[in-house]
């Protein structure tokens, strides 16, 4: 009797040593686990719907080795207690990073920070906002204050939060163009370079633009003609920009300078003229930023043409100035410096 009453008081000793082991684990378990995030959804915020929010947070998750649970509630009193960032979706396009649950809106001081992302494009929202949200649900304990370094490159149009995001940069580009114009030359191609300023993320460009159009012969009634120009405009663009591509629409104004010469048929040496003539460009132009600063464009054009003189000999045209041109450009060139046009984030992606 005495010897199995200790063999069941050794059975019941270890069982009880595993239990508490176990209770141990668990309770090790729990307290390791990361707090969750909480998002609240009170808009739609384009760029930040479940399905272009969900992948991009996993996959910061993956970059990091870190995992979190993420929850969606109506509003923010819905949220667990023991959620480690609150995620609120206001519009039009606003986001409000909050270090735990608490009354919307608005947020006290110090208590998270709100950020405008209308200046941001839509593809890129979702990256900028999962780098902040992996940065302190790693840290769960990190006070608001990292928060505001995170997301100082967010907000380039918050005049509290500083940004090198709107600084501007210069661009120069060589373009081939061919085009098709009124009048007996018919068609006719050229090369130019422009240069000029980028600002706002190369939405918004101004620059000046030299061209050369290559001396053409031409058969004419009054005989052989070799005619060339030279235009140089003051041009401007602007549009929007859709991920690394950039749609814009062009004005530029200046004049041509033109030069040619005729061979006439009823005397010997040649004559010669110059003139200079008004042109307005419009255009519609679609960049692709091909890799670090390069860009390559193609731009459809049309171009009208304000006075310039036509020449005759003997009563035979020897030159008539073109009214219009239209044809297309073929622009490569770049973007300098090459990051004055990103945000400036705290860390690689």
């Amino acid at each position: 009797m005495d010897r199995r009453s200790t063999h069941d008081r050794t059975g019941t000793a270890a069982a009880l040593l595993a239990f508490t082991v176990a209770l141990c684990s668990v309770a090790n378990r729990v307290e390791a686990a990361p707090r969750p995030l909480c998002v609240v959804r009170l808009a739609v915020v384009p760029g930040l719907a479940p399905e272009d929010l969900g992948p991009t947070l996993l996959l910061e998750q993956r970059k990091r080795g870190a995992a979190w649970e993420t929850v969606e509630v109506p509003d923010a009193s819905d949220c667990p207690p023991t959620a480690g960032l609150i995620l609120v979706l206001l519009p039009p396009a606003m986001v409000e990073f909050r270090p735990g649950a608490g009354p919307l809106p608005p947020a006290g001081p110090g208590e998270g920070i709100r950020v405008d992302l209308s200046p941001v494009d839509p593809l890129d929202r979702a990256g900028e906002v999962a780098r902040i949200v992996a940065s302190n649900l790693g840290e769960p304990r990190t006070p608001v204050p990292m928060v505001e370094a995170e997301v100082a490159s967010l907000a380039p149009g918050a005049a509290s939060l500083p940004t090198g995001a709107a600084t501007p940069a210069g661009y120069f580009r060589l373009s081939g163009v061919w085009a098709w114009a009124s009048g007996p030359d018919v068609h006719g191609a050229g090369v130019d370079i422009e240069a000029g300023a980028s600002l706002f993320r190369e939405r918004l460009e101004v620059g000046l633009r030299i061209g050369w159009e290559p001396p053409r012969n031409a058969a004419t009634p009054a005989g052989t003609r070799r005619a060339q120009a030279v235009p140089i405009v003051a041009a401007i663009r602007g549009g929007v920009g859709l991920g690394r591509v950039r749609l814009l629409a062009g004005l530029a104004a200046g004049i041509e300078w033109r030069h040619f010469e005729l061979q006439p048929a009823t005397r010997f040496g040649r004559m010669s003229r110059d003139s200079v003539a008004g042109m307005l460009e419009g255009s519609i132009e679609g960049a692709l930023a091909a890799w670090g600063p390069l860009r390559v464009a193609l731009a459809g054009i049309f171009r009208g043409y304000i006075g310039g003189p036509s020449f005759a000999w003997n009563g035979r045209s020897a030159w008539e100035a073109p009214a219009w041109s239209a044809g297309l450009a073929l622009r490569v060139g770049a973007v300098f410096p090459p990051d004055a046009q990103r945000p400036a984030h705290p860390e690689g992606r």
